[in-house]
């Protein structure tokens, strides 16, 4: 017999940076969909050294919604989704970890005490 559960293979990451820009603190609230891990491969992913929270990121990570920390150059509009557009973002210096907790916190909690105290 087969099975399957009952809840998305996307989740929804909320995540809140607060950023030094020139000389004040701006806080960035935006949601990243991010592809549900099964418990083991995370367990092996937490596990194993030589796994980066970038690699992790670029592999889970598939969307955002209500970002506007990256902006199109040219327009000065948010940017839409891409592979590119997500790396400027992990480009701030300790965002990836702050994503990744983030993610941590949407899979495993997403509907705890913790899950709402942390967001």
């Amino acid at each position: 017999m087969a099975f399957k559960l009952a809840i998305s293979d996307i989740i929804d990451v909320p995540v809140k940076a607060s950023l030094a820009d020139g000389g004040k603190k701006v806080t960035h609230a935006f949601t990243l969909h991010a592809r549900r891990i099964d418990a083991e491969p995370l367990r092996e992913a937490l596990n194993d050294s030589s796994v980066l929270i970038g690699d992790f990121l670029r592999e889970h990570v598939v969307g955002w919604g209500d970002q506007r920390l990256v902006l199109d150059e040219e327009t000065g509009a948010p940017a839409s989704f891409s592979d590119e557009a997500f790396a400027a973002m992990r480009s701030v210096p300790g965002i990836e970890r702050l994503i990744f907790e983030s993610y941590l916190v949407a899979a495993v909690a997403a509907d705890g005490a913790a899950a709402r105290a942390k967001n």
